[in-house]
């Protein structure tokens, strides 16, 4: 519902809702695939758990949705969520953030930097678990190379919390990772 709620305030606070038109100025829309290492490591309950270093190549998904102010400045709901197998089981880490993206030139071909900050989960897919909440961030670098279409590399960090047998433990993810990324605008 808090997802949905964002994006209804972005549309209604973006004036103009033309995508596509060429300009980046007004809604945006799109998403980005790619790849990179997830190191995953534990802390808290240290003679509860043993906590050894995961490292997993994870497929990572974006998804945006939002709208620039100008042709430079973007602010947007941003989705990225790294898939893994881990234990037998797939498991998605996602990072649900407000994001802001700065291009340096007002048309392709251009250089950006962009990051954002949110709500981490970590779950497996396919069996029933339980979801576990933490904070989320991500920054990437990345390069306009035409309109609409860019190649990127960031590093996503979350943290999710438990608690097991009255003691509460923190699983961090950190990936970094490179990728494509195609936005509507």
């Amino acid at each position: 519902m808090k997802k949905i709620m964002l994006v209804i305030c972005c549309l209604c606070f973006f004036s103009s809702l033309s995508a596509w038109d060429g300009k980046r100025q007004g809604f945006i829309f799109g998403g980005g695939l790619g790849i990179g290492p997830a190191i995953i490591t534990g802390s808290g309950a240290d003679d509860l758990v043993d906590w050894d270093v995961e490292v997993r190549v994870p497929v990572v998904t974006s998804f945006y949705i939002g709208g620039a102010l100008n042709d430079q400045l973007m602010m947007y709901y941003n989705e990225k969520t790294n898939w893994y197998k881990l234990g037998g089981h797939i498991w998605t880490a996602s990072n649900s953030t407000f994001a802001i993206t700065y291009f340096f030139e007002e048309e392709a071909p251009s250089f950006e930097v962009s990051g954002g900050i949110g709500l981490a989960t970590v779950s497996a897919i396919d069996v029933d678990s339980e979801t576990n909440y933490g904070i989320g961030l991500h920054f990437t670098a990345g390069f306009e190379f035409y309109p609409h279409c860019m190649v990127e590399g960031g590093v996503q960090y979350s943290a999710v919390f438990d608690t097991l047998l009255g003691e509460t433990i923190a699983i961090h993810h950190l990936v970094p990772f490179v990728g494509l990324s195609f936005f509507g605008y």
